[in-house]
């Protein structure tokens, strides 16, 4: 039994445990219950936060798990109850409330609970015992019911039940546990069979059955028994009625080795009855000191065989500290080894950290110690130095600075700056156990005033409001023991008011500053209300007043239970980081931890990101010592990695720093105060050490060698330890010494073996580490793909200074260029060495690791980082995405799809006013709705749509007239089962970039779009909502993943199947790729708003996917709709943007139209043409007005408009075919030439000849171009000429040839035109006259054929590739030209 997780769940006292669902022992997932009424689901494999519930008020006792069947499915319910009178039946998976428990008669809380199946039925029942003496039972039925009350009620004898069992073996007694006895009772009749006395001083606590007519108690003290019960208690109807009412039960056994401590808290015991082998009856037994004991209970036979009270030893016994206190395992602390020497001595002394501040911004870590000293360390050194193989250089100073002045503990810091930038940076405030509160200049380490009005040790620092009065600027506040409560001028170094009346511990102070008053709310409920400005008491009141006056408050600064109290200490994180979910990365405990933080930032500008490095101290306990935890966000790290490799080396030279960290705080615009040195080197040292913890050494060694010596990365010094930080800021910790191969030995295993499986240290950085959990995987290979391909972007690759530089500097001028010749292959073996640890983690790292060392990374979490907002990580998870979707085989694939393929929304309606729930605050996703009109419709009436194209909003308008009429039901699909989802649209982006609904806890009212909604009654459950349309983005995005990187294996149209299991099965696929298409059309032609903005994240991913898997979509699309919104979307630019977020998403939203329409572009080049050449016909004078600024007299098209918006991106795509697709450009070329004209510029035109601008499209020989006339011939496939008039965009055909025509030329006057056609063999010569006859503006003249003349075509093929090259016309003069075929040249004239 080692312990694995360390899970710090809830900022409030745990009250119950429950395991979710027995199906799978080694996959349950966990559920728990605070003090405050929070509900949480834990996954037990890397304790992640997968499901929370906050709505259920009241303080939660009890939870217990059962199944229930409904129809031919079973389901996993999870029972709550409490300190009130109704009980909650919820949902395992998704804690959606299920039923509503009430009672009619005599309410009352509810002291024990069990779930009975009948014999005579299959449904459930619940028999709850009250603390009033009720019995009362509940008949479960199938259908959910919103409240169920009682079908019978009995009262019974006895006083409050401690436990209530139900014996599963039977199916027909039940175990009633009090104080002081315990009973069984017949469950039909609910007779009393029998009842034992406990002990006077040592009273029953619960108990369970452990066999057919075998029950275990347990007693206060811990002790607990094994009893056979007598023949009367048996299920048989005839042996209750004939056997001996004088009968006992018989002691079997006492369980050895119970805890029997004198403790506060009782110790809680508790029966497993699984199939698990040998270990299928097990007794648990945990206290609060962090024991935890087993016992193995074997079919016991009959009781004369055994010995009266024969002791059972367990076979298994630790405590959760035993890995802290191990010197094997236990972490070392974060100023370990760093040889530290006492002033008066000088003798080398081993400080215990007893609090710490990191100073983001510094890059500096504040340790307070138990003797009273202070150190300033450089955090970015010391934790190399206790995480890695780091050699410390003479210059590098890991403690910059020792400050003594207070002589006991210090208890707490402050960096007032940190919180509220009015305050000076310089200050750093200390709190201890020798009453006082210090002043620092942290800058230069010296001591500069002492606060002493305390009577108790000082437990809490924080700022007052530095809004409203005056009198409260540079202020902060300090509880100390003695429950007082002070405030201090900063400033004025004097104590401005000292509040210590209280006579509880202090829980809470709120202020209202337009009153003048600041409240003190204690923990027995009293509220004391203080004068600001005099520090009189005003007055004290409790009961419902004092919770009243906490309500109506401005302001809360503190909220907590006082720290005498345990407590665990939440993970809050200030500045910039956005409280977004994330996977960490961690090392703990009395020592630093080192954790992977993938927090999102609301842009790629410096300015916008939060800190790579952030170092927060948890305690699980007031006298344990704090664990300090290292969160790295990936994105910020990348941001500023960029952000400093564009500053020169000179300017960085210019901040040079004395002694390591000198700050800067004379700019008063900047926020951070370091200088940009300082900053850049936090940045490369962060980079450095997240890097060196996540790479997977010892694998190869030749890339290891290159790490360390090229790259600079270091080899950790010792197993680190990881862990999750997910949902609501919950963290969970991978406990030191738990590794995956030392939890599954078994016995069989002999001691060489032992050796040989235990992974040591080395072991543990290349195996370990990726066996932990998918979740850390998934997370932990993004970050290093993504990291090491922003460094071999960069200029600064390396982490070796140029110091430690292989390259002698001071070389003669003679060898200057062997200096320089090494320079470019030392840069380039640093790229090719981050190239080659992004290969390693993305493609090679699974195989060499094997199956069993490696933990697949999760598929849905790279989904939805497709089109993440960081370019570096989307092009990591796509990657990675692709890598993993290969490495699984097509078998593999299949399986994905068939999870993913029913999550894909079915119909598409348009609704306008969706109802949204409270919880639907996730930005830019479409989601599940649920079509009730008992849902709530909310509305944002503060937020303003987000500026759009006006054209496009015109478009999209119209369309949706179209999509009213998408019911369209494949064959094979009209008699299945109505089982159709939605899609709706709400705003933001940020769905697809985050692992968890963490967003949920700033829940924000959303108007929406609501599209063909049917769904069973259980999806109006605001979190299951929310889970579906979250789990119906991301099938989306898998399906057209799968589908645009292989679709072979979706495109049934090249699929023949004979046999009818399979050609149903292909009729499946084909429905989930209609679908899928659909759905990522749905997305992209959503009308612009503030619900959905036009560069949302998930808006981008369909552009993206559309773009990737077109081919296989296009028979589900309306092509001409979606390109025109891709080109409308494309030429998006950052004036279009909200002002108040002038981001790079715009601009990341074109990139990725214009990608799509280039993949479009060679996947369906004639399709595009041919769409394209439509709309302009439709559109081409209303281009032209436009083109030439005079506008038309009613109001345009939208296609018209979005056309003239987009033709610079048309031209490119234009060229894009030329250049990739000349064949399919041939069969269109008049199309082509039309659309170019179109969409060309006018004035360009006007000014430079077509060839000039666009070269290329005439490498065709059935294209010319006269300069004089400023006309354009173009040749098609049916023998016609086209001839356009770049002026005035007018054209005129001629019908030369029956065939295709192979080449053409213009004469040099403009007035003939010579026009080959290879098939007929002919060559005609055609009189076409001015542009003003030819276009009809003078006169009524009509080109006329004046001459055809037959041509030797013996030497060249009929091939259109070789005709292009091989055939052309050269006119000699206005009567004569010569026709190269193939080398012959045949003279013609006229």
């Amino acid at each position: 039994l080692i312990p694995k997780t360390l899970i710090f769940a809830h900022p409030s006292p745990v009250t119950a445990l429950a395991i979710a669902n027995n199906d799978k022992w080694e996959k349950a997932n966990i559920i728990s219950s605070a003090e405050d009424g929070e509900i949480c689901l834990w996954d037990s494999d890397d304790g992640t936060c997968i499901q929370y519930q906050s709505q259920l008020r009241g303080s939660h006792t009890e939870i217990q798990s059962f199944q229930m069947t409904s129809g031919l499915k079973r389901l996993w319910r999870v029972i709550v109850y409490g300190h009130y009178g109704d009980i909650f039946i919820l949902d395992a998976v998704t804690l959606e409330l299920v039923y509503k428990l009430q009672s009619k008669i005599s309410p009352d809380w509810v002291s024990a609970l069990c779930v009975t199946k009948s014999i005579h039925n299959e449904g459930n029942s619940i028999i709850a015992l009250c603390a009033n003496r009720m019995m009362k039972i509940w008949h479960l039925s199938d259908e959910p019911q919103d409240i169920l009350f009682e079908t019978e009620a009995k009262t019974l004898p006895n006083e409050d039940a401690n436990c209530v069992r139900f014996n599963q073996f039977t199916n027909r007694a039940m175990l009633f546990v009090y104080a002081n006895c315990w009973q069984i009772y017949d469950l039909d009749s609910y007779r009393l069979l029998y009842e034992m006395a406990a002990k006077d001083d040592d009273p029953w606590i619960g108990g369970d059955f452990v066999d057919v007519n075998d029950v275990s108690i347990w007693s206060q003290s811990g002790a607990a028994y094994i009893f056979r019960l007598p023949k009367k208690c048996l299920p048989d109807a005839d042996s209750i009625q004939n056997v001996s009412s004088e009968e006992k039960a018989i002691t079997l056994h006492t369980l050895s080795g119970c805890s029997s401590d004198n403790i506060s808290n009782k110790p809680v015991l508790n029966f497993s009855y699984g199939s698990r082998g040998s270990f299928h009856k097990l007794i648990v037994q945990g206290n609060a000191g962090g024991e935890v004991r087993i016992w193995k209970l074997n079919s016991f036979s009959d009781a004369k065989n055994y010995v009266p009270d024969h002791d059972i030893t367990p076979i298994t016994c630790t405590s959760l500290s035993d890995p802290w206190k191990n010197p094997e395992t236990k972490p070392k602390g974060i100023l370990d080894d760093l040889a530290i020497f006492d002033d008066d001595d000088k003798e080398e002394c081993n400080p215990s950290v007893s609090s710490t501040l990191f100073i983001a911004d510094r890059g500096i870590l504040i340790c307070g110690c138990d003797n009273g000293d202070i150190y300033v360390a450089d955090a970015c050194v010391i934790t190399l130095m206790q995480f890695l193989n780091y050699k410390q250089s003479p210059a590098t100073k890991p403690v910059i600075h020792r400050m003594k002045r207070h002589n006991r503990r210090v208890t707490c810091l402050l960096h007032p700056y940190s919180d509220v930038p009015s305050y000076d940076p310089k200050l750093l405030v200390s709190g201890s156990s020798d009453f006082t509160v210090n002043l620092w200049n942290i800058e230069t380490g010296t001591w500069l005033y002492t606060f002493a009005v305390h009577g108790g040790g000082i437990t809490k620092l924080f700022c007052c409001p530095q809004s409203g009065t005056s009198r409260l600027a540079n202020c902060i506040c300090a509880i100390s023991r003695d429950h007082a409560v002070s405030i201090l001028s900063l400033t004025e170094r004097k104590c401005i008011l000292l509040a210590g009346r209280h006579t509880f511990p202090v829980n809470s102070i709120r202020w209202r500053l337009n009153e003048d008053f600041f409240i003190v709310s204690c923990t027995d409920g009293t509220v004391y209300v203080w004068q600001i400005e005099t520090g009189c008491l005003d007055r004290c009141i409790s009961g419902n007043v004092a919770a009243e006056i906490l309500q109506v408050s401005d302001e809360i600064t503190f909220v907590g239970i006082d720290a005498t109290n345990n407590m665990i200490t939440p993970i809050q994180l200030t500045g910039a980081v956005p409280s977004q979910p994330a996977n960490t990365l961690i090392t703990p405990s009395p020592s630093t931890l080192s954790l992977h933080d993938t927090s999102m930032t609301g842009s790629e500008n410096i300015s916008h990101a939060g800190y790579p490095l952030r170092i927060t101290a948890v305690r699980a306990n007031l006298y344990d010592s704090d664990i300090q935890i290292l969160l790295f966000d990936t994105e910020s790290l990348i941001s500023h990695l960029l952000h400093y490799d564009k500053i020169s080396s000179d300017e960085l030279e210019n901040c040079q720093d004395e002694d390591g960290i000198i700050f800067n705080t004379s700019s008063e615009s900047a926020k951070k105060p370091a200088t940009l040195q300082r900053q850049s080197q936090i940045t490369y040292d962060a980079a450095q050490l997240e890097l060196s913890c996540l790479h997977a050494w010892d694998l190869d060694p030749k890339l290891d060698e290159i790490c360390i010596e090229r790259l600079g990365l270091l080899h950790p010094s010792r197993p680190i330890t990881f862990g999750i930080l997910s949902k609501r800021r919950s963290l969970s910790l991978i406990v030191p010494g738990w590794e995956p191969c030392s939890s599954q030995m078994n016995t069989n295993v002999t001691e060489d073996d032992k050796n040989d499986i235990m992974l040591g240290q080395e072991s543990f950085v290349t195996y370990s580490h990726w066996m932990l959990s998918s979740s850390l995987t998934t997370q932990h290979m993004l970050a290093i793909i993504s990291v090491s391909n922003t460094l071999m972007e960069m200029n600064h690759t390396s982490f070796i200074s140029e110091f430690e530089d292989d390259i002698d500097c001071s070389e003669s001028n003679e060898e200057a260029e062997d200096r320089e010749m090494k320079e470019v292959t030392r840069v380039s073996q640093i790229k090719a060495g981050w190239s080659q640890i992004a290969t390693l983690h993305c493609v090679l790292l699974p195989d060499k690791l094997g199956k069993h060392n490696f933990k697949a990374p999760l598929l849905q979490v790279l989904a939805r980082r497709w089109q993440h907002k960081c370019l570096e990580i989307r092009e990591a998870a796509q990657a990675l995405l692709l890598a993993e979707l290969n490495r699984i085989g097509r078998d593999g694939r299949q399986q994905i799809m068939e999870v993913w393929a029913p999550h894909v929304p079915r119909n598409f309606d348009i609704v306008q006013n969706s109802q949204l729930t409270p919880t639907d605050g996730v930005a830019g996703t479409p989601m599940i709705m649920v079509d009730s009109p008992s849902t709530p419709q909310l509305s944002n009436p503060q937020a303003s749509p987000t500026p759009t194209s006006n054209s496009r909003k015109a478009f999209l308008i119209q369309r949706s007239n179209h999509f009213r009429k998408m019911k369209s039901v494949p064959s094979g699909m009209a008699n299945k089962p109505d089982r159709s989802m939605s899609l709706a649209v709400t705003s933001g982006n940020n769905l697809l970039q985050s692992t968890s609904s963490e967003n949920l806890d700033r829940r924000t009212s959303f108007g929406g779009i609501e599209c063909g909604i049917t769904t069973t009654k259980s999806l109006q459950r605001s979190i299951a909502a929310y889970e579906f349309r979250r789990r119906q983005i991301t099938a989306i995005v898998m399906m057209g993943v799968i589908g645009a990187e292989f679709s072979n294996e979706l495109d049934v149209r090249a699929i023949r199947r004979n046999d009818q299991e399979k050609d149903k099965a292909v009729t499946v696929e084909n429905d989930a790729v209609m679908y899928t298409g659909k759905a990522l059309q749905f997305l992209i032609l959503q009308q612009n708003s503030m619900q959905f903005p036009g560069n949302s994240t998930v808006r981008r991913t369909a552009i993206d996917l559309i773009g990737r898997g077109f081919a296989l979509w296009q028979p589900y699309l309306d092509v001409a709709s979606v390109l025109l919104v891709l080109l409308d979307l494309s030429c998006e630019s950052a004036s279009k943007t909200s002002p108040s977020n002038p981001s790079v998403t715009s601009l990341d939203t074109s990139r990725t139209a214009k990608h799509a329409l280039s993949l479009i572009a060679t996947s369906k080049p004639a399709l595009l043409i041919t769409t394209l050449s439509v709309q302009i016909g439709r559109n081409g004078p209303l281009l032209i007005s436009l083109m030439q600024s005079s506008p038309p007299g009613s109001q345009p098209p939208p296609s018209a408009t979005i056309l003239f918006q987009s033709r610079a991106v048309i031209v490119h795509i234009m060229e894009l075919l030329v250049d990739k697709a000349p064949q399919e450009v041939v069969d269109l070329l008049v199309e082509v030439v039309n659309i170019i004209l179109h969409c060309s510029d006018q004035i360009q035109l006007k000014s430079r000849n077509l060839p000039d601008s666009f070269p290329s499209l005439f490498k065709f020989s059935m294209v010319s171009f006269c300069s004089k006339s400023k006309r354009v011939a173009v040749g098609g496939q049916k023998g016609q000429v086209v001839v356009f008039d770049t002026k005035s965009i007018r054209s005129h055909v001629l019908q030369a040839h029956t065939s295709a025509i192979t080449t053409l030329a213009f004469s040099a006057d403009g007035r003939l035109i010579a026009i080959f056609s290879l098939s007929d063999a002919r060559l005609s010569f055609w009189q076409i006259g001015s542009s003003t006859n030819i276009f009809g503006m003078i006169g009524n003249f009509t080109p006329k054929c004046v001459k055809v003349c037959k041509v030797n075509t013996s030497r060249v093929q009929d091939s259109q590739a070789v005709v292009q090259k091989l055939v052309r016309i050269v006119w000699l003069n206005h009567k004569e030209l010569v026709l190269l075929t193939n080398g012959l040249e045949q003279r013609f004239s006229i």
